[in-house]
């Protein structure tokens, strides 16, 4: 049995109970620094050290998705057996599911699927760059994931919206259908940041698009890599210019494509 990320709710401690007592193995699967967003988030107050230490004492072990979170767990000597589990690339068999019109022919499609902790970066500092881009050039937009963006604030831009599902398979592939040119990552104001993994790499990669991230961790090397476009996070102006750069630049997004390619399919 693997338990992934909620550790502390009733509903999975009558799990892991029928997993001791039956002597099955368990695992923990957990791709954030829980203990850290604890101290930011007090729904999260229950994952400290000491709590997490004692929960898991029962475990085989603990899957982490990241280099850092495998260093950090240890370090605090959260469990004796921690394992990196990281992401690695999806299949290529979506579950396309077209729900908005086909894009023209002379249309670019901007696509945001983070998590809801980077809406908030999201709507004030990219959202108002892709709605000056709007203005001048043939501008769409595709969200996945329950974000709330009124339409109506932004006359000038087409906006789709996909609704949050738990298939990250039928999550991508509506993406996918929507045929995405570029892909946004916006910021997050976490100190979990340095504990994420590149999965945006891969999502970009199975879209076809072009990432376009914050500069924050872990996506500092990402520019120098040549695997996308770095933004200031907090940066209208600079999130507007480089969206352009990209709109406008053909050879270097076929080399971002072809850099993006080899180093998913070498890496993941």
């Amino acid at each position: 049995i693997i338990i992934s990320r909620h550790l502390f709710s009733p509903e999975v401690h009558r799990w892991v109970e029928i997993a001791r007592q039956l002597g099955i193995p368990h695992y923990y699967y957990l791709d954030d620094n829980f203990i850290v967003l604890s101290k930011e988030i007090p729904e999260l107050s229950d994952y400290t050290e000491a709590n997490m230490r004692a929960e898991l004492a029962s475990f085989h072990g603990v899957l982490v998705s990241s280099p850092k979170l495998v260093n950090f767990f240890s370090e605090h000597n959260i469990h004796s057996k921690i394992h990196l589990f990281p992401p690695t690339m999806p299949a290529q068999n979506w579950l396309d599911h077209l729900e908005i019109p086909e894009k023209a022919k002379d249309v670019t499609r901007i696509g945001f699927m983070g998590g809801a902790h980077r809406q908030n970066d999201f709507t004030k500092f990219v959202l108002p760059a892709i709605a000056r881009l709007a203005k001048d050039h043939a501008v769409e937009l595709v969200i996945g994931g329950n974000h709330r963006i009124s339409i109506d604030d932004y006359p000038s831009l087409k906006i789709y919206q996909f609704p949050y599902d738990t298939s990250y398979r039928l999550a991508l592939g509506r993406m996918q259908s929507a045929n995405i040119d570029i892909l946004i990552h916006s910021g997050s104001a976490t100190q979990n940041n340095p504990y994420k993994t590149h999965n945006i790499l891969l999502n970009a990669w199975a879209l076809k698009a072009i990432p376009v991230l914050s500069n924050q961790p872990p996506y500092e090397n990402i520019k120098e890599l040549g695997l996308g476009i770095l933004c200031e996070a907090a940066d209208v102006d600079e999130w507007h210019k480089n969206l352009e750069i990209v709109m406008s630049n053909s050879g270097l997004t076929a080399q971002l494509q072809e850099n993006l390619h080899q180093y998913v399919t070498e890496n993941y």
